[in-house]
């Protein structure tokens, strides 16, 4: 990536939503926890502060769809630019 901006976790949301066909990686918290970090792409937007499904761009053939949950990013990296939640 080559610039780095500080956002909220809407504008995060925002900019993972209006990231369709772009490939993106995401840090966010799992149900667990945990957290994820998943190199994919968008398959179906949620309203903000939703769950969206995307295609786990690392997992091998077959079930490769996940759900990142939009209250738990704390990165994105979409286009070159790194969003980090503050």
């Amino acid at each position: 990536f080559a610039e780095e901006k500080k956002v909220g976790k809407l504008e995060a949301a925002e900019t993972l939503v209006s990231s369709v066909n772009r490939p993106f990686t995401v840090a966010f918290e799992k149900a667990d926890g945990k957290e994820r970090t998943l190199r994919g792409r968008l398959i179906k937007p949620e309203p903000l502060l939703g769950r969206s499904m995307v295609e786990d761009l690392d997992a091998p053939a077959g079930n490769r769809v996940r759900q990142v949950d939009h209250r738990t990013i704390k990165w994105l990296i979409v286009d070159n630019v790194k969003y980090i939640v503050k």
